[in-house]
């Protein structure tokens, strides 16, 4: 017997004692349509079934195609949920920014909805209810509900608000400001005046200019200026800030474009980085201030060419992991880059190790965070995170299915991201990695960003989960420049074995383990790695400080 079918044997009989039917996966698959929480029992059924199959008759699993049509079927039902989630998102996201409220009560006056912001919930009669009501009449011909019986309905910003912001539009000084405030809110100049302690000339004086700075010839033109401005129900002020330019296109030779996320001086060192799936370990888009001032400092900036099919760039068939060279080629030629380090996170440690390869003498040197290294497989992959035990399993097994599979994996998380984060915060063995999985800013910013990553569909995502699924194309004793591995004790998605047998396989490479860390560190201490990716001097903290991240964000 062969050591390949002994171990499919001895495969078989543990799939015997934990596999599932074929009807119990097909229930699990349109469970975790529902409720992505399932995955992980999912991803362990569906593999110790499939091992039983091929355990006992030697060849694929039959039902495997039936399976792949309910995988289908089950992803029509998820983007079902999802576009119903996004749509209720999107009216939650404009009305938190829309300052209205509107409240719905009921028969009884207990107030039982609200849209847009509004005070603390209570009892309140028809008597005492505020004069800007819809009473039945109204709320019938709006299309609501029966339940309900009347609604209010008003503005949640104050008049200073209201005049701050004419304030910033127009440059107004204080003393005009304070006049519009007050004259919203009494609609009498002689009241304002009084309430100032001006006299009523002052009064008339200052509102003239006032007028004249808006353009408005008296009065009534001017509350026609703030009430009719659609600007108007907006809570923040329409302030472009003041932000370095990001985001980039560059032209590929084939007509496709290459996003590419930049910050830093254009004369700096460049860091080219390879982010995880998500791509918001290092959030240069939501906050780049967070990450210039250290930029400066080490003279550095970085450069994050964005993968084929992720993000805006242009979807590019690459055959294994030195195929990332290519674009990084490209863009590193139309910045006028000559020479660079890269700093990798998780499965971006594939596209940093491929892209070195294709590109030797233009790497200085790697640095690779929470390690992905394909060409390992952990004996204990049944307790790793479900995305490693889908790509490194599932991925190399069945990789049809694993095609199929990833899409639905993708829009289960993001229905729920909360859940997934707290299940993922529930495994986490150090309190560094629960910290960083639970803090709200991670989750939402991992939503935000894995959304706009696949926003042009699926392909780049199945692509990237494909190569870190398959063997190396290259040989890594051909890396010549210097490695360096920081890896976590606790990481629950690439075990730090991985890690240990890539550094052994690199010619020039040093791992430094890091205990009491798991996998996401990098969140919290993005300020050394970027040292560490220059070769500038660093210090590993202890595990009990949280880093820039968490001290406030």
């Amino acid at each position: 017997m062969s050591a390949d079918h002994a171990q499919r044997a001895r495969g078989g009989e543990v799939a015997r004692e934990n596999g599932a039917s074929a009807e119990e996966i097909i229930h699990l698959i349109y469970d975790t349509a529902i409720d992505n929480s399932l995955w992980p029992e999912m991803v362990l059924k569906v593999h110790d079934s499939f091992e039983q199959d091929e355990a006992e008759s030697g060849a694929a699993p039959a039902r495997l195609q039936d399976l792949q049509v309910h995988f289908a079927k089950g992803l029509q039902i998820s983007e079902r949920m999802l576009a119903l989630q996004e749509r209720s998102d999107l009216q939650d996201r404009l009305l938190d920014n829309i300052a209205l409220r509107v409240e719905l009560f009921g028969h009884d006056g207990e107030r039982f909805g609200v849209l847009g912001s509004a005070p603390e919930a209570g009892v309140i009669s028809h008597a005492t209810a505020p004069t800007f009501v819809l009473d039945a009449e109204r709320v019938r011909e709006l299309g609501l509900p029966p339940r309900v019986a009347y609604a209010r309905i008003g503005f949640t910003q104050a008049p200073e608000d209201i005049a701050a912001r004419l304030g910033r539009d127009l440059a107004l000084r204080p003393s005009r400001q304070k006049l519009l405030a007050g004259f919203l809110r009494h609609g009498n100049l002689r009241r304002t005046a009084e309430e100032q302690g001006w006299s009523y000339e002052t009064a008339r004086t200052y509102f003239k200019a006032l007028c004249e700075e808006a353009g408005v010839s008296g009065q009534v033109d001017l509350l026609r200026l703030l009430l009719l401005n659609p600007a108007r129900v907006l809570k923040a002020p329409l302030i472009k800030p003041s932000i370095p330019e990001i985001r980039r296109l560059i032209d590929r030779p084939d007509d496709g474009v290459i996003e590419v996320f930049q910050l830093g001086r254009e004369d700096a060192y460049p860091i080219v980085h390879f982010d995880a799936l998500s791509g918001g370990a290092i959030d240069l888009l939501n906050c780049p201030e967070r990450y210039q001032p250290l930029l400066d400092a080490l003279g550095a900036r970085i450069v994050l060419p964005c993968r084929p099919g992720h993000f805006l760039s242009g979807f590019q068939q690459l055959s294994g992991a030195s195929g990332y060279a290519n674009d990084l080629k490209i863009v590193c030629d139309a910045l006028g880059i000559d020479r660079f380090s890269i700093l990798a996170y998780s499965f971006g440690s594939v596209a940093a190790l491929g892209a070195a390869a294709g590109l030797p003498e233009r790497v200085d040197r790697v640095t690779l965070a929470s390690v992905c290294y394909p060409d390992f497989v952990a004996t204990d992959w049944r307790d790793r995170d479900f995305f490693y035990q889908m790509t490194h399993i599932i991925g190399r097994r069945w990789p049809g299915l694993h095609r199929r599979v990833i899409p639905f994996l993708t829009k289960s998380v993001l229905q729920n991201v909360d859940s997934y984060a707290r299940r993922a915060a529930a495994q986490a063995r150090c309190a560094h990695e629960k910290a960083i999985l639970l803090d709200p800013v991670v989750i939402a910013r991992s939503r935000a960003m894995l959304e706009e990553r696949i926003a042009q569909g699926m392909e780049g995502l199945i692509q990237e989960s494909r190569i870190a699924a398959q063997a190396l194309d290259f040989e890594l004793s051909d890396l010549q420049m210097p490695v360096e591995l920081f890896h976590g004790g606790c990481d629950q998605v690439h075990p730090l074995d991985g890690a240990r047998a890539l550094a052994d396989q690199l010619p020039n490479a040093r791992l430094t383990e890091l205990p009491e860390r798991g996998h996401a560190f990098i969140y919290a201490e993005w300020d050394w790695l970027l040292r560490a990716a220059i070769a500038a001097e660093f210090v590993v903290p202890p595990p009990s400080r949280r880093g820039m991240l968490l001290d406030g964000h």
